[in-house]
């Protein structure tokens, strides 16, 4: 849906209209073209990546309370929306056994594989 401020060729209109016409402002110029949409949505990196957040997910929900707890207050100190997506930007990069390692958590207990 479009937001529009003004009359729609103005500088101030963006978004779609009837996913026909899409209004966007790039570099500080109006632009008006058609909606661009992704080829293929099954390319093997797409659902290898798929997959790996399917798993971090998983492992997230796996995590008792304490553990939330502590990705919770990861998060406010390194100004995430919330502990789910501290977790998952750690888990995703390799890094949690890293995290737990360091003794932030008061050892490896969930840093083991």
């Amino acid at each position: 849906m479009a937001r529009v401020l003004a009359p729609f060729l103005s500088l101030s209109a963006s978004g779609t209209v009837a996913r026909t016409l899409c209004a966007r402002t790039v570099a500080g110029r109006a632009t008006m073209n058609t909606p661009r949409r992704p080829r293929d949505r099954r390319t093997p990196a797409q659902l290898a990546a798929r997959s790996r957040l399917r798993a971090a997910s998983a492992a997230y929900a796996a995590l008792d309370e304490s553990a939330k707890q502590f990705w919770a207050i990861e998060a406010i100190r390194n100004n995430f929306v919330s502990g789910r997506n501290c977790y998952l930007r750690a888990y995703l990069l390799g890094a949690i056994v890293s995290v737990y390692s360091q003794g932030a958590y008061g050892g490896g207990r969930y840093g083991k594989t």
